[in-house]
This record gives C-alpha cells, structure tokens and sequence, in this order.
C-alpha cells in the first residue's frame, strides 16, 4: 500500500472509530541492509533501497503518528520471511 493509501485508511479508522488498527508491515522494510542481529523494536534503518521498503517505514511513522495525536490504538507488526532447506540466503531480501 502506498503512503497516501495508508494515510486515508488510518484517518478512516479514527472516523469511525477502530478498537484497534493493525499495521502489517516487514522486517525487511524496517532493518534494511545494515541490519545487525539482535535487533530491538526501536531499530529502524534509514538506508532503504526500494519504495517498498520506504511506504513500509511510512506506513509505521503514520500510525504511530495517529496514535500520538489522535490515541488512536495501534499495533505494528513485522512479519520476515521464513526460509528453509534449499532457500539462498543471498534472496531473503535482508
């Protein structure tokens, strides 16, 4: 979804009053390539290389923007891939 797209559905959610908004986000999108294991929750990297990655980064500054303003409940998640036997490190997108 792009950054105006989730900007409309959050102001939705608060018009109509949402019990929660739930973001999906990516691992992939928020760490990008300079992610160091282990990483935390506040560890967000500002070296992205698609679009993607940065309507992900949007997208979570966005709700927790709503959620500062307006106390409009919010959880963001961010999913990763899973990879097992056969799967190239090298294509996980990290």
């Amino acid at each position: 979804m792009n950054g105006m797209g989730i900007l409309k559905v959050l102001e939705h959610a608060k018009e109509v009053g949402v019990e929660r908004f739930v973001y999906a986000s990516s691992g992939c999108g928020m760490y990008g390539q300079d992610c160091r294991m282990p990483f935390e929750e506040h560890d967000i990297s500002l070296k992205l290389n698609t679009p993607y990655q940065v309507t992900k980064v949007l997208g979570e500054l966005y709700a927790n923007y709503f959620h500062s303003l307006y106390s409009l409940p919010i959880v963001n998640a961010r999913f990763f891939n899973g990879y097992g036997p056969g799967e190239v490190p090298e294509n996980t997108g990290m």
